[in-house]
């Protein structure tokens, strides 16, 4: 029986070098002979003539992107070669490969540092905190830090994930001519001019190895600013009709991260696009798993939980129909426990309908302008009454719940009908379109489905047929590859 083959680990917290690893051709030969770092220019070259000015402008460009060269790169082998030993395989992030592999030296020490820029709205943000984690659970000593507006919801979001943020101040042109919009705009020519040195000084700060956008302004200047820079960057497009911001920066990234096969055309780089699906934060599955003990710490009992909310800053119209549909659950005494989010906008217009339509929080009904912990809300729900945001259809399928959607009317190309549809077509979701959404349809929607027993749970179990549960590893896989490459 053979003995079993030294295995050799790059040592935690070494001081000065990260090694990394990049498969090649075993027949190259060894990994010294085709090394993606650590290069001596003249020594491969002629040293005359044309040669010379050809491995002088070699040196720059390699000291650009941090490689060691002439002498540090002779020295470099020195110190892998001590380090490796007598080892037949070396270990990287817990697997074993053979020698037969060409390493990489990068200057900074052996901590990956990533940098992610997203904001504007909870369905960019969300994904961006879910891309994070899963890098940690990839690569545990990874720094992870984030780029946003402070006014933004990524401040709080993000800050609460205990992650360090970077302020950018960056907003979107307003194309409806008015007095007050022409100030924003002058505002916004002044955010864009300044964005640029802004990103260029958050790149020195953090001096990350990769930069990922998410989407929302504040992803423009970031990413743009570190593919300019020759670091590694990456976007994820959550829609089927891809936002401005990233069709822009889409030729300039390393990979595009796409939702879906339809959005792959539109974002203008299919060569370097990948179909990963809509990542779901860990958490939405774990939590799903403990619905009995949410649910009774909730005070749910038998009754049925609706869960409704339209977005992180409140749509006019959901807070207006679904307070009809609270009237009409409290007027009629139904075995309902209704959670509802207001949005930033519609905290007061909530609480006049709750005056004008006779109803109250209580036992039966909790009302706040945001909810922070949907991953458990998701998993005590029996229907839920929402937008149809990408994220929020990929949270519905996930934990398999029942749906009414109401489309936003506001959007690009329409996505959120499209994106409900779908839903609608798997037998999953309602789909009920802003022109004709009324408080009497919601109710007579909602009537019907409660009173048909094992309605809700056979939309559930359709909604939980459509989830890609992978996403997130597909994407932290070709995450960590991309890191990985010279």
């Amino acid at each position: 029986m053979p003995a079993a083959p030294l295995i050799w680990t790059p040592p935690a917290g070494h001081a000065k070098y990260k090694i990394g690893m990049q498969y090649f051709d075993r027949t190259a030969g060894s990994f010294f002979e085709d090394r993606p770092l650590g290069r001596d220019p003249v020594a491969e070259g002629n040293r005359v003539g044309d040669g010379m000015a050809r491995n002088n402008d070699d040196r720059r460009q390699w000291r650009k992107q941090g490689v060691f060269v002439g002498a540090a790169a002779s020295k470099m082998q020195a110190v892998a070669k001590q380090m490796l030993g007598a080892a037949t395989r070396f270990r990287v992030r817990g697997e074993s490969y053979p020698m037969a592999c060409r390493y990489r030296y990068i200057k900074g020490g052996t901590i990956m540092r990533v940098l992610i820029a997203a904001g504007g709205t909870a369905g960019h943000i969300n994904p961006a905190l879910a891309i994070a984690g899963a890098i940690k659970r990839a690569d545990p000593s990874a720094e992870i830090h984030f780029a946003g507006r402070r006014e933004g919801m990524e401040y709080r979001l993000v800050t609460q994930a205990g992650y360090p943020f970077h302020h950018i101040e960056i907003t979107g042109f307003q194309r409806k001519l008015s007095l007050n919009n022409i100030k924003r705009n002058i505002v916004t020519l002044w955010n864009l001019a300044l964005s640029g040195p802004k990103a260029k000084a958050i790149m020195k700060e953090v001096k990350p190895d990769l930069v990922i956008g998410c989407g929302g302004y504040v992803s423009g200047p970031v990413v743009r600013c570190a593919a300019k820079m020759g670091i590694h960057t990456a976007i994820h497009e959550q829609n089927a009709f891809p936002g401005m911001t990233n069709k822009l920066l889409a030729p300039d990234v390393d990979i595009v991260f796409a939702a879906v096969p339809a959005a792959v055309e539109k974002l203008g780089a299919p060569e370097k696009t990948v179909v990963v699906g809509n990542p779901v934060r860990p958490e939405v599955f774990t939590k799903a798993k403990e619905r009995d003990a949410i649910r009774a710490e909730l005070g749910a009992g038998d009754r049925t939980v609706i869960l409704s909310f339209g977005g992180s800053l409140g749509a006019r119209r959901v807070n207006e129909v679904v307070a009809d549909l609270c009237a009409w659950e409290q007027h009629e005494h139904k075995p309902v426990l209704h959670l509802h989010a207001t949005g930033q906008y519609g905290v007061q217009l909530f609480k006049d309908l709750e005056t004008e339509k006779n109803f109250a929080e209580g036992d039966s009904l909790v009302v706040k302008e945001y909810i922070n912990n949907m991953p458990e809300l998701l998993a005590a729900a029996d229907l839920v009454i929402s937008r149809a945001g990408a994220l929020t259809l990929a949270e519905l399928e996930a934990v398999g719940r029942a749906a009414v959607l109401i489309p936003s009317p506001n959007v690009a190309e329409n996505h959120q009908y499209f994106n409900a549809m779908e839903l609608q077509k798997a037998g999953a979701a309602v789909v009920i379109e802003e022109k004709d959404l009324t408080g009497e349809k919601l109710v007579a929607t909602v009537s019907d489905m409660l009173a048909q027993p094992g309605k809700l749970a056979e939309m559930g179990r359709n909604a939980r047929s459509l989830s890609v549960d992978d996403s997130l590893d597909r994407i932290a896989d070709a995450l960590m590859k991309l890191a990985n490459e010279h």
